[in-house]
């Protein structure tokens, strides 16, 4: 047996008494609050990294941009650069489908797309905006193409005819008017594809004949230019050549349709309590049309009766006659005509017509 010294002996005790009081108090009472710790440090490990996982992935989601091009007619256009700008920026080209794609675009960008055609000017592009991206998108393109004719109008001496309107095709409207210098530029919008249609182009004015009367341009060409050569048409009284007499105008009594001779007062109103029962006549010219805006009374009939008697009749209506080439004119008989052969002739835009003969009974 070995003999411990008195300190030895206070120490060992001390060790023995110690020893329970730490084991107690890791292992005892305080038991839970350790467990408490262990699972706060164990959630907070990976929390942490989760919560770093999903806000990198919210920073990273991306999407696309995509859609076609087409012309103003509806035909893909393949070969078409397709330009991205705003938040991140790039170019694309149309496929054969006319299709492009731009993936990869950060979620919550601002992005401007615009197309166009590599070495072309006579375009026209709509672009298109897209604010905060928040999910893959379709936008479509357009391109519209235009082929420009720059078109002069002259008269016999070269000089510049002005206020002549351009009709393109069948349109039932005219689409542009010379300037003083007699010219005008028309854009002309066609398809992309190889078969676009051809523009016929018609020069139009009062009183004028033009030549040659019209020209077709193929629209696939480019610019082109159309000159035309304009002259004053004289107005012509159309005449009745069905008779003997061949100065005889072509006239008609606007109520009875009836040729001559004519009454002054139209025996179809004699039952008519009105004031004004003249006849009124029809007569037709070529050559003339009434300006935008003109009144019919800018047309005059001259009358000239069988005791030479010159009236100056206002004209009542003036219209081109349907699917014509001439205009009819109506005019009231002056009062106390005798009876015999008068001659007419009209007067329009400072031109007179030839003369035509119509014949008055009582």
């Amino acid at each position: 047996m070995i003999a411990n010294s008195p300190g030895e002996q206070s120490e060992s005790k001390a060790s023995r008494l110690a020893l329970p009081r730490i084991a107690l108090t890791w292992s005892g009472a305080n038991r839970p609050l350790k467990l408490l710790l262990f699972f706060w440090l164990l959630l907070l490990l990976v929390a942490v990294p989760y919560r770093a996982a999903a806000r990198s992935s919210r920073l990273a989601q991306t999407y696309t941009i995509a859609g076609q091009v087409t012309d103003g007619f509806g035909n893909v256009i393949s070969g078409a650069t397709v330009t991205l700008s705003g938040t991140q920026s790039g170019t694309t080209t149309t496929d054969n489908n006319g299709s492009y794609s731009f993936p990869n675009l950060q979620a919550g960008g601002n992005y401007n797309l615009d197309a166009s055609m590599p070495g072309r000017r006579d375009t026209l592009t709509f672009g298109v905006v897209v604010n905060n991206l928040s999910s893959d998108l379709t936008k479509d393109l357009q391109i519209l193409f235009f082929v420009t004719f720059q078109v002069w109008v002259k008269d016999a001496s070269e000089v510049g005819i002005a206020g002549v309107g351009i009709r393109i095709n069948n349109d039932p409207y005219v689409f542009a008017q010379t300037n003083s210098f007699g010219m005008v530029n028309i854009g002309v919008d066609y398809p992309i594809t190889g078969n676009g249609p051809p523009a016929t182009l018609t020069p139009e004015k009062p009183d004028y004949i033009f030549n040659p009367p019209s020209v077709t341009l193929s629209t696939q060409n480019g610019d082109q230019f159309a000159n035309f050569t304009g002259s004053v048409s004289p107005i012509q009284l159309i005449l009745d050549q069905s008779g003997s007499d061949a100065s005889q105008a072509a006239a008609l009594d606007s109520v009875l349709f009836l040729r001559d001779p004519f009454q002054v007062v139209n025996s179809a109103d004699v039952l008519n309590p009105g004031v004004d029962r003249n006849t009124r006549l029809i007569i037709f010219v070529t050559n003339l049309q009434l300006g935008q805006g003109e009144p019919s009374s800018s047309v005059v009939v001259n009358l000239t009766d069988s005791n030479n008697l010159s009236y100056d009749v206002a004209a009542e209506d003036v219209r081109p006659v349907l699917n014509f080439g001439f205009t009819q004119v109506i005019f009231r008989l002056p009062d106390n005509l005798p009876a015999g052969t008068c001659t007419i002739k009209v007067k329009a835009h400072g031109q007179v017509s030839n003369v035509g003969t119509i014949r008055i009974r009582i």
